[in-house]
């Protein structure tokens, strides 16, 4: 089976915060914590960019292996959409 049944593909902890000290004192000095949100924006998007094309790798290695590249090409999309359906990530448990 080439898709997997769910996908985590964000994951974050809140020992991210102890280790950005200048983070910190931007937010305290600006009274805000928007530095804090648009950094973790940021971040969220970057490990979901870089997990996303883990899966989808690993999806087209397996296919290609199958001798489906083709279909892997025409399908990439609605592969991609399959992946956020099966995302299981919730950002508010911390699963360390």
């Amino acid at each position: 089976m080439f898709l997997i049944r769910s996908a985590s593909i964000t994951w974050t902890t809140g020992r991210i915060w102890t280790a950005h000290d200048d983070l910190q004192e931007q937010c305290i000095r600006r009274n805000s914590l928007g530095p804090l949100e648009e950094q973790i924006l940021e971040w969220y998007a970057d490990q979901e960019h870089d997990n996303l094309q883990g899966y989808l790798s690993e999806i087209r290695n397996e296919m290609e292996a199958d001798g489906k590249s083709a279909e892997y090409i025409r399908h990439e999309e609605k592969i991609k959409d399959l992946l956020y359906e099966r995302n299981n990530t919730d950002p508010a448990v911390d699963t360390n």
